[in-house]
């Protein structure tokens, strides 16, 4: 409509990262999960378990460099000066097996971001909270308008959104576990 505009646009980063770090990054998490199994516990209101991976964990800095281009990426994406000030300030791995999922929540941090290692049709699409729906229960809105946007993940794909967006992830249908990598980043 040419009489209207849109002024709150909201990025969400989605982009893959290469195969040969993703193989890289799956093959140290498949090492690091069997070395630490027993660490892995709910740490929410939901049956996923986690497991921070602590940042003197070599593998906390293979991740770091590999999804830090990404996190830069996005972070142009929003027009910011200077990225030099942005830390991954955590990383933790999630193992969600059958009809484990994650209730809805949001991080208090600037960007979030979800690494996808072990995905299947069935696993469980991530959904992020339209920020205007509370508000919107005061109107019958059109489905333009939806409350919620779905992402179907696949093996590779890395998200970044802003931590405040309110997002979960819908229930692993399939007899596989879903892994994927989660981490925070924060401005100094």
């Amino acid at each position: 409509m040419k009489n209207t505009i849109q002024p709150f646009q909201l990025p969400i980063y989605q982009n893959f990262i290469d195969d040969k770090f993703y193989n890289q990054i799956k093959k140290g998490a498949d090492i690091y999960i069997k070395e630490n199994i027993d660490n892995f516990n709910v740490k929410w209101f939901c049956p996923t378990t986690s497991n921070w991976i602590k940042k003197t964990n070599p593998y906390f800095s293979q991740i770091k460099d590999i999804i830090k281009p990404h996190i830069s990426n996005y972070f142009n994406t929003w027009k910011f000066q200077d990225d030099k000030n942005l830390l991954i300030d955590e990383i933790w791995i999630n193992i969600a097996s059958k009809n484990a999922y994650q209730e809805e929540h949001y991080h208090n941090n600037f960007f979030s971001g979800v690494l996808y290692l072990e995905t299947f049709p069935d696993s469980g699409a991530i959904q992020f909270m339209n920020p205007l729906s509370t508000e919107s229960l005061f109107m019958d809105l059109p489905e333009i308008f939806n409350f919620a946007h779905l992402i179907q993940p696949t093996n590779s794909m890395v998200l970044i959104f802003p931590g405040w967006l309110k997002h979960r992830v819908l229930p692993n249908t399939s007899d596989n576990n879903r892994i994927t990598i989660a981490f925070n980043v924060i401005k100094k």
